[in-house]
């Protein structure tokens, strides 16, 4: 009995020796052969394929938006104003990066860090959007932003945005970065500098998701984006770091593109559209959420 427990722990030991020596040939091979592991990528929850094709379809570039030195611009994330995301990416599309740099806020507030941002790639209806993995690990480590594949996920500020970057840019590279409210000026700040170091040569876009007024009447919301715009065009960042949901609901992504084309000399600006929820559904309704499609271009080289 005693010889039979012998060998019975005798051929156990033998099996997870072979198991750990193969597993570490595998991973040897796999250098060696340069194998790829795959790697999760993100999925595209907000995708709607009729409602998607329908916007590209209606998408126009605006008269005289071709504007061969852009560098940046803001555009919606909710997708009753799909029509206008869709125009500002084919109005974009003409730039022709290496690399978005897509910013939006953090919702929810999902997590200890105040900006995060991720390498995984996302799993699209038009091919995989490669994450630029460097780039975002220089500005991880910079920057201690965490990493959250479900926060990329299911935050629409990013997510909703990602097939359109696909559609428009089949061969960019995305840096996806989502920030907390209270991120502040001089942070922001600092994350445009960190994002400009990080970016090097590589030719790149920098893109704000951002919604305009919420919550209020259309005649309200009227008056709250008037001087909202007022404070982007003077790049007011002090009146901009104390507005709250009635004027917009990032405004350290509006800080950080302002600072980004501050210092690449994109102080031009273009609005493309300006619209509401009330005039897009086509019913008034108490309670809105405004949008604005604007462009960043250089004055002078």
């Amino acid at each position: 009995m005693m010889k039979k427990k012998i060998l019975i722990i005798s051929g156990l030991i033998v099996i997870t020796i072979a198991l750990i020596y193969t597993g570490q040939c595998f991973k040897k091979a796999a250098i060696k052969e340069k194998i790829m592991i795959p790697v999760p990528t993100i999925s595209c929850r907000y995708y709607d394929e009729k409602n998607f094709m329908a916007s590209i379809k209606k998408a126009e570039v605006t008269e005289g938006a071709d504007l061969p030195v852009v560098a940046g611009g803001i555009t919606p994330h909710h997708l009753l104003a799909d029509e206008m995301i869709a125009q500002f990416f084919k109005t974009v599309s003409a730039a022709s990066p290496e690399v978005i740099i897509l910013i939006g806020p953090n919702h929810n507030r999902i997590g200890r860090e105040k900006i995060h941002t991720g390498s995984w790639n996302w799993q699209t209806p038009f091919g995989i959007l490669n994450a630029e993995k460097d780039i975002v690990d220089r500005i991880a480590e910079r920057t201690g932003a965490g990493k959250d594949m479900s926060l990329l996920e299911n935050e629409h500020s990013i997510a909703a945005l990602i097939p359109y970057v696909k559609y428009y840019f089949p061969e960019v590279r995305v840096v996806p970065l989502v920030l907390h409210g209270n991120l502040g000026q001089e942070k922001s700040k600092a994350l445009a500098n960190t994002i400009i170091e990080s970016v090097g040569d590589k030719k790149h876009l920098v893109i704000g998701s951002v919604d305009f007024s919420h919550y209020l009447p259309p005649d309200k919301a009227e008056q709250m984006d008037q001087i909202s715009i007022k404070t982007i065009e003077n790049r007011d960042f002090v009146a901009i770091s104390r507005m709250d949901n009635d004027y917009f609901d990032s405004p350290p992504t509006i800080m950080t593109i302002l600072e980004i084309t501050n210092r690449e000399n994109a102080l031009g600006l273009k609005i493309l559209d300006h619209s509401n929820s009330s005039k897009i559904a086509g019913e008034y309704g108490e309670s809105n959420t405004s949008y604005f499609t604007m462009l960043f271009y250089r004055t002078a080289e």
